[in-house]
């Protein structure tokens, strides 16, 4: 899903092709806030880009560079700096002619229980999120500061043109290299996608903040069937692998997976150990069977009768998730 209206759907399928296209009053006036709430988020990115330069922004300016990402980088996904002010960038806005019901409605701003309106994202870095057509619909933004009453990551919330469990970060940047190489990969974070990138990896993408969802997998579908997730291997990596497997199965996917030791990411990967060592993993990724017999071939159960018959069944469980019968028998097969 793309957020498109139905009437901006038809306009852009009408200018496409040429064709002469008319739409009713309400219809105008709905595609009318679409394109309202699109220019707020655009205008909030190049605000954001703006306060990266100035001398509050040298704390991000700083954390980008702890992560390397270089200028190119930084201007190519649009990234920036949220000030620590409630309203500066309200006030950026207004002075633009935008109402605060539409910033409201971009998700720019929050109403507090006192009636005060004031700005979502302070002092955090951003991260702006696209659609597959290059525009922003969305921001995610990490905290730079120590204050521990406020959540690390925050996301824009659901709006008209946002929609996280349908929405995939990197996918506009990386959708075309997904379908030369084929494939996709599946990281948690955003500067996990943005390195990748940087360093040659351009078809990493990443469920922005949600667990991998059917309505994501659809979106990348269009792209490819192909899927290589990359999960840490403690207990919780390992469960979400497992979970990104069977919907990626029940969608008609081919998943894989890379299992990183306990503490690493492709982030800490890459900048520390270097591109061979993430293509290496890339290399050596395993098909969903092996990853399943081997996470649960080290559990000590497993050397008795019993419980390999457990691990069998788990499998057998995972494979009746394929929709597609001819694959699902082909599965079994390789057991």
């Amino acid at each position: 899903k793309n957020a498109f209206s139905f009437a901006e759907a038809m306009k852009f399928l009408a200018q496409k092709y040429g064709i002469k296209y008319e739409v009713s009053d309400n219809y105008k006036e709905a595609s009318t806030e679409y394109e309202e709430i699109y220019n707020v988020l655009k205008d909030s990115a190049e605000f954001f880009i703006q306060k990266l330069s100035s001398a509050e922004g040298k704390k991000c300016r700083d954390y980008f560079k702890s992560r390397q990402f270089t200028q190119k980088t930084i201007e190519e996904f649009q990234l920036g700096y949220s000030p620590n002010s409630f309203d500066a960038l309200s006030k950026y806005l207004i002075e633009r002619g935008y109402e605060e019901e539409i910033i409201a409605k971009s998700g720019m701003n929050v109403q507090n229980e006192n009636n005060r309106v004031y700005d979502r994202f302070r002092d955090r870095a951003m991260f702006p999120v696209y659609d597959t057509f290059g525009r922003i619909i969305g921001f995610g933004a990490r905290l730079l500061n120590d204050d521990k009453t406020q959540p690390k990551y925050l996301n824009s919330p659901q709006t008209k043109v946002y929609d996280k469990s349908r929405t995939l970060y990197g996918l506009y940047q990386s959708k075309n290299t997904i379908i030369d190489k084929k494939f996709a990969i599946l990281v948690e974070g955003y500067a996990d996608v943005i390195t990748l990138y940087q360093n040659g990896f351009k078809n990493a993408i990443a469920s922005s903040g949600t667990s991998l969802t059917a309505d994501q997998l659809k979106l990348l579908s269009r792209f490819s069937k192909n899927l290589t997730i990359v999960y840490d291997s403690d207990s919780a990596g390992i469960n979400a692998a497992e979970r990104a497997i069977d919907i990626a199965l029940q969608n008609g996917f081919n998943p894989n997976v890379i299992s990183l030791p306990s503490g690493e990411d492709p982030d800490s990967i890459v900048r520390d150990k270097g591109n061979k060592a993430f293509q290496n993993y890339l290399d050596n990724q395993m098909n969903f069977l092996d990853f399943i017999f081997e996470i649960n071939s080290n559990n000590p159960q497993f050397e008795n009768v019993l419980g390999k018959t457990e691990v069998i069944k788990k499998i057998m469980l995972t494979i009746n998730l394929v929709p597609d019968e001819v694959q699902k028998d082909l599965l079994i097969q390789e057991l």
